[in-house]
Parts: structure tokens; sequence; C-alpha cells
């Protein structure tokens, strides 16, 4: 059995992913932030938990 790599294409993906595991972290961090110094604002703090914990979330490889 043969097996296929596109190397270009792994090395693309594993970027990708490692600059949305960051970013997701900083989202995540920016609303511990809001949460902390500016609790009225609890729709930001909201987001940021939501769009943070998806970005970090494991997707299915294809």
């Amino acid at each position: 059995m043969k097996i296929y790599r596109d190397d270009k294409k792994i090395n693309r993906n594993a970027k990708i992913g490692q600059f949305t595991t960051f970013g997701g972290l900083i989202v995540l961090a920016g609303g511990m932030w809001i949460t902390f110094s500016k609790p009225d604002w609890i729709t930001a703090a909201w987001a940021c938990l939501l769009l943070g914990s998806y970005a970090n979330w494991e997707k299915p490889v294809i």
C-alpha cells in the first residue's frame, strides 16, 4: 500500500492550528481581563469566552 502525503498542506495546516490556538488563548485572556476590570461589560466577556473556546476546540482532521 502506498501512502501519499501532501507535506505543503500538512505544514500549512499545522501553522494555522498554532495561530488559532494562541489567538484563542489571547482572546480568553482578554475576556478574563474584561471580567475583572469592567464587570458591567458582561456581554463582551461572554463573547470572548465563546470565541476563545471555539478557537481552542479540537477540530477533526480531514
